[in-house]
């Protein structure tokens, strides 16, 4: 096959869908022809709206393993042509105005690529307006269009405007049954909805020892690693240290990933951004992986940390209830810094409890969330979307 992926973003270490995306490619390229066209190869600023249409980098083209990375620039009329569209995105009606002003600059970017492509694979929402120039195209030239949105219900992947784009497609594939339950509620044609998980991303080679030495964890150490943001329960867990240090004060709490960080303090370590090396050291490193996000589209990090036989804490939603068994391979909560450290301190002081979750994950892993398994059913995908296509032809 011939898979065409289409993305704003591509890259490992972007984010979780964009890791997403680089790491199904990696496994697709094994067996099929891939390609990837894409805005950035770099983090841009997702929220804001007007920097993600006007702003571009050099056009070029490269390999990343097996997979030829394309990525389309503008140039200054351009994003002058594009500079309404921040605005007019918003707004119903006004929306199929963007839509087309936007088609107008990038059609004739993709086109070629579309005509090469067997399968279309857009990974992204209706909002970054790529994915309906993608739409058109592969209309026009009868190819099988797939999307991933990834959405976080009620956050964003839901407005109008990607609702409308999803039932443009030919197979939406969500990342959980309750993304796929919302979605319909929504709008979205149910039958054109399939459910695949998601799989860890983790260096092969690793340290736990290492991370340890190298940042001084003597004891406990407890882990959270995501965007330092509110939805994500960055703010929250922070607020909770203070509770876990008055029961148990030979705590660490470390804090990977993109955005500002609080004051760094003692037994506190605001560790930024970190290569798959030091990530994956720092996950096998820990006790208790907490995440307690009021927003996800799957969570990937809880996988993750499975993988390393850890327990976990995540937030008490319904995406993340559909991945975390509460009692059996980790613990939930709500974004209250009291009840978070009550789950921390519970965890801490059982570490046959520890020990027991943490295994239960990995299996939970073992059985459903291997890119084996997440590869082979994207496969039935794409290969049922060609039959059909061909039977219509």
């Amino acid at each position: 096959m011939n898979i065409l992926y289409i993305s704003t973003m591509y890259g490992q270490g972007l984010g979780g869908k964009e890791n997403y995306l680089w790491k199904i490619t990696q496994e697709m390229s094994k067996v099929h022809k891939v390609r990837i066209v894409a805005r950035f190869d770099k983090r841009v600023d997702f929220w804001d709206s007007c920097k993600r249409f006007t702003s571009s980098l050099k056009e070029r083209s490269y390999f990343n393993g097996n997979v030829e990375v394309n990525i389309i620039g503008i140039n200054l009329f351009e994003k002058i042509w594009l500079l309404p569209i921040y605005k007019l995105h918003f707004y119903g009606v006004l929306s199929k105005v963007a839509v087309w002003m936007f088609n107008k600059v990038f059609s004739r970017k993709i086109i070629e690529f579309i005509r090469w492509s067997d399968i279309i694979h857009y990974d992204g929402t209706g909002m970054e307006l790529i994915g309906y120039t993608s739409s058109i195209l592969a209309k026009g030239f009868k190819k099988p269009f797939i999307i991933v949105p990834h959405c976080h219900i009620g956050y964003w992947g839901d407005a109008p405007i990607d609702i409308k784009l999803y039932n443009e497609a030919d197979t939406i594939i969500a990342k959980t049954k309750y993304e796929k339950k919302m979605l319909a509620s929504k709008g979205v044609v149910e039958e054109k909805i399939r459910v695949i998980g998601n799989a860890p991303i983790l260096s092969p080679n690793y340290d736990a020892e290492w991370f340890r030495r190298e940042y001084n964890v003597k004891r406990y150490m407890v882990l959270f690693v995501g965007r330092k943001e509110r939805k994500k329960g960055y703010y929250v867990l922070r607020d909770a240290v203070h509770f876990v240090w008055e029961k148990i004060p030979e705590t660490t709490f470390v804090f990977i990933g993109y955005g500002k960080s609080l004051s760094q303090e003692e037994d506190i370590l605001e560790l930024g951004e970190m290569d798959e090396f030091a990530k994956t050291s720092a996950i096998a490193a820990c006790d208790v992986l907490c995440v307690p996000s009021k927003a996800e589209a799957f969570g990937m990090v809880f996988v993750e940390a499975w993988s390393m036989g850890k327990s976990v804490i995540g937030g008490d939603i319904p995406a993340v209830r559909e991945v975390i068994s509460k009692g059996v391979d980790g613990l939930l909560t709500i974004q209250k810094p009291i009840e978070i450290a009550d789950k921390i301190v519970y965890l801490l002081k059982n570490g046959k409890m520890r020990r027991e979750m943490g295994k239960s994950g990995r299996e939970k892993v073992e059985r459903n969330y291997t890119w084996g398994i997440i590869v082979e059913k994207t496969e039935e995908v794409y290969e049922g979307l060609l039959e059909n296509s061909l039977i219509v032809c």
